[in-house]
């Protein structure tokens, strides 16, 4: 590839790809017209086929769990189980927004603050995308938005106000727990998933 320096750092540096010279077998078009340098910053693999994702997921966790924790990964690689549809989209449960000035949704432009606004993203599950679609514009005196979804659909969001009284959308159906300056949110804004036939409770900003 040809890559632009953008960034240089005592132990690394930090690039734009401007051209591939020769590509990847595993490369592949992005499903989404906002992916890519300069577009949404909200995922950074949609150019890469769903089986090497996984793949490349796991050497970077088995990476880390070897590296920085210091442990030992039976068979040297972590296998990560994808829980993607064929095309890789649609799985997502978690999304976290900011808040234009005009009180729509946004996401972050890549490797910038600058919103872009997306009224529809298509890595989040069907139920996510739903209450996305209720929830794009209304807000008022709100910096940013935490949606997460459970196995059984229920979604509460956690709001980040500015003041006493932020302005929520009226359509909203799912509960709306508000995050002080401390950012502790209210023990009722709880997500079950069920994984393994196991049910885990996890807060609704917690990453799960």
């Amino acid at each position: 590839v040809m890559v632009e320096v953008t960034d240089v750092r005592r132990r690394w540096a930090r690039g734009t790809v401007v051209e591939v010279l020769d590509a990847s077998p595993d490369r592949v078009a992005p499903p989404c017209p906002l992916f890519g340098p300069g577009r949404c910053g909200g995922c950074t693999m949609q150019h890469i086929a769903v089986d090497r994702q996984a793949a490349l997921l796991g050497e970077v966790i088995s990476d880390q769990v070897q590296r920085i924790a210091r442990l030992e990964v039976p068979g040297g690689v972590v296998e990560v189980l994808t829980p993607h549809t064929g095309d890789g989209l649609g799985y997502r449960n978690r999304a976290r927004f900011t808040v234009t000035d005009d009180g729509r949704l946004a996401f972050r432009r890549a490797r910038t603050h600058d919103p872009i606004v997306v009224e529809d993203c298509p890595l989040l599950t069907a139920r996510a995308r739903e209450l996305q679609a209720v929830m794009t514009q209304g807000w008022r005196d709100v910096t940013e938005v935490q949606l997460q979804v459970g196995s059984d659909g229920s979604g509460p969001l956690a709001v980040t106000a500015t003041g006493r009284d932020p302005v929520v959308p009226s359509t909203l159906p799912v509960p709306v727990a508000r995050r002080g300056r401390r950012r502790r949110v209210s023990r009722d804004a709880r997500v079950r998933h069920a994984v393994g036939g196991r049910t885990f409770v996890a807060g609704a900003t917690s990453f799960f």
